[in-house]
């Protein structure tokens, strides 16, 4: 936002019209409770945007960080009716809001709430994001979680529409404020918050569902899914993020017409001007992803990309094959990074990716079942139970436990595709990891001949368009993502050291290691399958890439 147009609208003829109004509007109320009762069941009890311009307060920390009447622009106003709208149709909405950074919709969906909580009989919301502390910190402070922003809308309301019975919370909860939940017991409305977990929500019913920067949810398909009962209406709202789970998510609510996409140049306090100031900043910071405060984009940028084949690949639905066999590329991370592991099959065309699993500050061992799924978890146990001298109980969970028996219904793998590091020994074993999952029967083997980033990028940027990810897992779509997010640590290609790919601690490098280590080591699979390439096409890129990889 630009300081100026701030300044300018706080200054302005508008502004001040009605802040008087509002001014006036409330000492009448407040003096006659006869016209109060009459405005607030004819006016502000049906009409949200008239309860929020009379009532709520915003916050501006790019202004001077102090309460001001919450007038809504044009923009806000349609969001407004339009969920006002979704909701009265009584149907099932899916509503997804996507917006570049600074647009204020957290303020705005809150101020609905209020207003729902305040005035609709029997009305619940459930409100979600990343983290419980996003959610609800504990406190009334407007700046940090969604229910402190309620909190400190209903602190600044007049008492007289503060709902009889209604306790706030101050250093203990209360009956009617607490953790993650605020009643009206007069008219017996609720707000509930929660983390986004698969979990959320379950065997309990909602009006309506707020989810916070929903596409930086971790396992947001899942998030949907354990959703899609719970409320007919649900709100989705983030700035955009380089995924092709949110872009198809995206396309769904445009078909459906339940899409309301933002632009910078719909918020009153961004102009040209400012926009040019940002794309300069980009331009000397050598950062084009700066736009996305401007932008809402759903793709990487080509200049930083580092794997722009992967718009060849193909999305779509996939499912195990039992008379073709199954291979397996790893990327060990140790104690930090993730470990990913992947499944696939050959078809005679097509490269598929099944299957993903990660996780990460477990020991190697711990990864056997997930390797070899036939083998005894007691022996994993008395293992681990040896590595790390002492007692071990349950070391596995129930998805842990149904994923395995998923894999027991397939094949064992052929192969088992890593890398150098995974054959180097450490101290104090003196073991590497394939001496720790050798006993366990997953024998790791990797090209000697692309141990660089030249070679691996290569191979990758060739099968790329032969590859087909599952579109019906959740964590193939994270390492599809993470291919796609891929980026050059620098854009300068006169440099070499700025054309190797960006090691970030976000899991992206992890994941696009397992799909190097398997692309690599394709030459094996190719040569495994020979029967199974007819196409005279896949002939000729077969043989090339045996010769070209040396296997």
């Amino acid at each position: 936002m630009r300081y100026e147009l701030i300044t300018k609208y706080y200054s302005s003829d508008e502004y001040l019209q009605k802040l008087r109004f509002r001014v006036s509007n409330l000492k009448e109320m407040h003096e006659n409770e006869f016209l109060r009762a009459e405005r607030l069941l004819d006016v502000y009890s049906v009409d949200p945007i008239k309860f929020i311009e009379d009532f709520c307060f915003v916050k501006l920390m790019e202004y001077d960080a102090q309460p001001k009447p919450f007038f809504l622009f044009e923009y806000q106003r349609k969001i407004i009716r339009k969920l006002q709208e979704y909701e009265d149709s009584h149907e099932d909405v899916d509503c997804l809001i996507d917006k570049p950074r600074g647009m204020g919709l957290t303020w705005l969906i809150t101020a609905y709430y209020t207003w729902r909580w305040l005035f609709t009989p029997n009305y619940s919301a459930f409100i979600l994001s990343r983290t419980e502390g996003e959610v609800d910190d504990g406190t009334s402070s407007p700046d940090a979680s969604i229910f402190g922003k309620i909190r400190w809308q209903l602190a600044m309301l007049p008492p007289w529409l503060t709902p009889e019975g209604f306790r706030p919370k101050k250093a203990h909860g209360t009956n009617t404020d607490s953790s993650l939940k605020l009643i009206n017991p007069q008219i017996k409305t609720s707000i509930i918050g929660s983390s986004t977990n698969a979990n959320a929500g379950r065997s309990k019913r909602f009006s309506s569902i707020f989810i916070d920067e929903c596409f930086y949810v971790d396992r947001f398909q899942q998030v949907y899914r354990a959703l899609t009962s719970v409320a007919r209406m649900k709100i989705f709202v983030s700035t955009t993020v380089e995924s092709a789970v949110a872009k198809k998510f995206m396309e769904t609510a445009r078909t459906r017409g339940t899409y309301i996409p933002l632009s910078w140049n719909d918020h009153p306090f961004k102009d040209q001007q400012w926009y040019e100031d940002l794309k300069e900043r980009a331009r000397q910071l050598d950062d084009p992803d700066l736009m996305r405060e401007a932008q809402v984009d759903y793709s990487v940028s080509s200049k930083t990309q580092y794997y722009p084949q992967i718009s060849q690949a193909t999305i779509t639905p996939l499912e195990y094959n039992a008379n073709r066999p199954l291979y397996v590329s790893l990327d060990i991370g140790g104690r930090q990074d993730l470990t990913v592991i992947g499944y696939w099959q050959f078809d005679g065309l097509n490269f598929n990716l099944l299957e993903a699993y990660e996780n990460t500050n477990k020991p190697t061992v711990w990864y056997a079942p997930f390797l070899n799924p036939f083998v005894e978890l007691t022996d994993v146990k008395f293992n681990l139970q040896q590595t790390l001298g002492r007692e071990m109980n349950d070391i596995y969970n129930e998805f842990h436990l149904k994923f395995f028996e998923k894999l027991k219904g397939w094949r064992k793998p052929v192969g088992y595709f890593g890398e150098l590091d995974h054959t180097i020994k450490r101290r104090p074993t003196n073991l590497s990891d394939a001496d720790v999952l050798r006993p366990f029967g997953v024998n790791i083997i990797y090209n000697q001949y692309a141990i660089e980033f030249k070679p691996r990028h290569i191979a990758t940027s060739q099968l790329l368009p032969r590859i087909q990810f599952n579109e019906d897992s959740p964590a193939v779509m994270k390492v599809y993502d993470a291919i796609m997010n891929s980026k050059y640590s620098g854009t300068d290609r006169t440099l070499g050291e700025n054309l190797k790919p960006i090691h970030g601690n976000d899991g992206t490098a992890d994941r696009r290691a397992m799909v190097e280590n398997f692309c690599v080591s394709v030459g094996r699979v190719l040569k495994n399958q020979r029967k199974t390439v007819t196409d005279p096409t896949m002939r000729s890129f077969s043989s090339a890439i045996i010769a070209q990889l040396r296997i």
